[in-house]
């Protein structure tokens, strides 16, 4: 019985790994169009440096919140390929078809927002010459928003069917292209000057368009789309709700992350240059490590998900808890590493002749061994949260999410940075306990709603969810 276990358990950690490690690749390829352009930007002037920067965080935050929202397709789907019966088809066509048009109607509100927004940047007392050059930027990146969305729901459709290879592909040829013609339409050939700041926004949609239409055409070539006929108006809105309850605590759970490290930052920016260096440099470093914990989350959504609608609720409990294994010691091995580096990661972002490097240098020290507590916490409720959402659970889990971030992280690190004066550390050290928090309450959730599920062990439904529970 043990070797049968440990078989099985093995197994899952083989099926988790040919799902996360070409989803995290995918994700830094996509991660590399970003950063690639921000260098040809910092390239043609400091002051397109700003403003592309500037632009890239108000276009990536309602891209993110979007795409979280648009996430509620992935259970769904799996969950459908996994009762393998006569509606999946149905249920595959309803929830992609429904998130296509959820894809639409977001570009429809994103990009008269991205179109104007000079007068909302100016009456935030950004500089002039900053405000007109992001706007600029955001009009050119707001005629790709379509693209981005409507990309979102058809990767999230294929992984979920576990056809991942041709979105890596994807992911790094529209890197590698975006990089060609980001040079050309910033920085021009010849004769032509090139269009500069907006050249780069150009660039990324563009790139986005012709992602898209490859993938459609793979989609459409290879005979991925669903076997069922479009959906009537009355399935499209049924469809619609359904996607839209699973998905909008996602996309919350996004904003809420990203608003507490926009504000964190903000708030380290009025301490001093070496403190927000510091901080900066900790930033960088975990959204490169977050790409294994986050990709590790969609592959246990999609195997939670996919044993859920085979009715193997105790297959579901087991995967779930070898992604949290494997997650804790991933992110453990990339705690140790980063602070046995911390100075040859500090030089990699920072010249060494730089007037404060000896500074950042002696700060990041003390970070570093905070941020390998992070990344461990980090990793646990980041995979917690997409195994529970392999159970379409993504209510409560946003709800543990905004107490533990806006109820615990942001007061405490608040009160250690600015009450006693620990600066930068005193936030890193607020997020760190708030992780805790949400990370044991999430992995207790899982443990509770797994454990029920297999003691009733037949009969699950596949609308299953927390609140059934």
């Amino acid at each position: 019985m043990t070797l049968l276990a440990n078989s099985q358990r093995w197994h899952e950690l083989h099926a988790l790994l040919a799902l996360a490690v070409p989803l995290a690749v995918a994700q830094v390829g996509q991660m590399a169009m970003a950063v690639t352009t921000g260098v040809q930007l910092g390239h043609l002037n400091s002051l397109a440096l700003a403003a592309g920067g500037l632009g890239a965080s108000i276009t990536s935050v309602l891209v993110l919140v979007s795409q979280g929202v648009l996430a509620g397709i992935q259970p769904i789907i799996a969950q459908a390929r996994g009762r393998a019966d006569a509606r999946t088809q149905e249920a595959y066509a309803g929830a992609l078809w429904a998130s296509l048009a959820l894809a639409l109607l977001a570009s429809l509100l994103i990009m008269p927002l991205l179109m104007n927004l000079s007068p909302l940047l100016e009456s935030l007392g950004v500089a002039r010459d900053i405000a007109g050059l992001t706007a600029m930027y955001c009009r050119s990146f707001a005629w790709g928003v379509p693209a981005i969305l409507v990309y979102a729901p058809l990767r999230y459709y294929l992984a979920a069917l576990e056809q991942i290879r041709v979105i890596l592909l994807l992911a790094f040829a529209g890197a590698a292209f975006n990089a060609l013609l980001g040079g050309l339409l910033i920085f021009g050939t010849g004769h032509w000057a090139g269009l500069g700041v907006a050249g780069g926004g150009l660039a990324l949609s563009i790139t986005w368009w012709c992602m898209l239409l490859a993938l459609a055409g793979y989609i459409v070539r290879h005979r991925r789309l669903p076997q069922a006929p479009l959906p009537g108006w009355s399935a499209l809105r049924h469809g619609m709700r359904e996607v839209f309850a699973v998905g909008w605590p996602i996309g919350g759970l996004y904003a809420a992350e990203i608003g507490l490290v926009t504000l964190a930052t903000v708030q380290i920016a009025r301490f001093s240059p070496v403190e927000l260096g510091a901080h900066l440099i900790c930033m960088n470093i975990v959204n490169i490590i977050f790409m294994a914990p986050l990709a590790l989350s969609q592959a246990a959504t999609i195997r939670v998900a996919t044993f859920i609608g085979l009715n193997q609720p105790r297959a579901a409990r087991r995967s779930g808890w070898t992604a949290l294994l494997l997650a804790s010691l991933f992110m453990m091995l990339a705690g140790l590493i980063v602070t046995w580096q911390q100075p040859r990661i500090v030089a990699l972002f920072l010249q060494r002749d730089d007037e404060n490097f000896a500074a950042i240098l002696d700060l990041s020290r003390s970070l570093f061994f905070i941020l390998a507590l992070y990344f461990v916490f980090d990793g646990i409720q980041t995979v917690a949260t997409g195994a529970l959402r392999g159970l379409r659970d993504t209510r409560a889990p946003m709800l543990i999410c905004l107490g533990g971030y806006w109820g615990l992280a942001f007061p405490v690190g608040l009160f250690l940075a600015q009450g006693l004066n620990w600066g930068a550390a005193g936030f890193w050290s607020g997020y760190s306990l708030g992780l805790a928090a949400v990370a044991i309450l999430l992995t207790r959730r899982w443990h509770h709603l797994t454990h029920h599920l297999t003691s009733r062990c037949s009969g699950i439904p596949l609308h299953v969810t927390a609140g059934s529970l």
